[in-house]
């Protein structure tokens, strides 16, 4: 088929489902509008009718914020199996149309590792995405390298979605969502964090999406890899520190483009950063609604800050590379 950015059935590599056991434990536990948004409804059915009204052929979902693990290692087991069925009920129901990320009960490591055996080797999840931090330890902390090694082992696509940090101050951009400032903070929080320690690194298999834009690695990366430098030439570093590479590791990372909101500053700035092949789309769908969404998709259709062969790779084909069985 001969796709153009008109054309070309989008694949959204960032898009949402919420279970209903996941909901009830949200509305149970008061953590419902924790994130100051309300979480929409959401239905398999009209998910679907709605990537037709997007010209969106293919959908990856997985569970957004608020995270599963508040501090009971059990509940958070449940909620991921659950997560992770209902999310493959969904790919068995339309599987040209859906794949799904797995959820892990992170940072239980054991319960982590068989949770990927059952999301991969049983449900055939096409990846894993993460929280920033769950229960307050985040990426990139040396207690969830076995997580790492194993998801290396298995050429695995990972990304991560923001949640609130635990240690938020109360005085700053009070009545707020969190959204509006604070997830992209916790994602270049936990992203550094995985480049600072190696995680990624260490784990070449991993395939790694960063989301909503890269987060603020287009303006931070160059200034992380300098003050880098910087700590070693004035002898602040510890013991054995290396500088990393990272503007490296963000030019081998995939960015999707949920949030893309102001893509004449949006695109360049990540250009700066990655490679236009590597970038993917996102639409945030149900947190964005259809009519936002739909502009944003358009957007990037008729931007001129791509051309038409970018577009179309952007839209459709660079997300071949990680999810291959929706080629059509």
């Amino acid at each position: 088929m001969n796709l153009t950015p008109k054309t070309a059935p989008a694949i959204d590599v960032h898009s949402h489902y919420i279970p209903n056991a996941y909901r009830k434990w949200l509305v149970d536990s008061g953590l419902l509008n924790t994130d100051g948004f309300a979480l929409p409804p959401w239905d398999m059915q009209q998910h679907v009718e709605d990537m037709d009204r997007m010209n969106i052929g293919a959908a990856v979902i997985g569970l957004s914020s608020p995270d599963i693990h508040w501090g009971d290692s059990s509940k958070a087991r449940s909620l991921a199996r659950d997560a992770n069925e209902v999310a493959a009920g969904a790919v068995e129901a339309y599987p040209d149309r859906f794949g799904f990320y797995a959820t892990l009960p992170v940072p239980d490591v054991d319960a982590s590792l068989a949770e990927i055996e059952y999301a991969f080797d049983v449900l055939h999840a096409d990846g894993v995405k993460f929280y920033s931090n769950s229960n307050g330890v985040y990426l990139g902390d040396p207690k969830l390298e076995p997580i790492f090694t194993e998801l290396g082992r298995r050429n695995a696509v990972v990304t991560v979605h923001p949640v609130r940090s635990k240690v938020i101050p109360d005085n700053v951009l009070t009545g707020v969502p969190y959204p509006l400032f604070e997830f992209q903070f916790d994602t270049t929080r936990a992203v550094a964090n995985m480049i600072f320690n190696g995680t990624l690194k260490r784990n070449p298999g991993i395939k790694f999406v960063c989301p909503h834009m890269g987060a603020l690695f287009p303006l931070l990366g160059g200034r992380m890899e300098g003050i880098a430098k910087l700590m070693v030439h004035f002898n602040m570093a510890p013991e054995g520190f290396v500088p990393p590479d990272v503007r490296g590791e963000l030019a081998n990372f995939y960015y999707d483009g949920a949030g893309g909101f102001n893509l004449p500053v949006q695109i360049p700035a990540l250009k700066g950063i990655g490679r236009p092949e590597r970038m993917l789309c996102g639409s945030d769908y149900p947190f964005t609604p259809v009519p936002v969404g739909s502009q944003m998709l358009d957007d990037l259709r008729n931007t001129g800050l791509l051309t038409e062969e970018q577009k179309v790779g952007v839209l459709h084909t660079n997300a071949l590379e990680l999810f291959p069985r929706f080629a059509i």
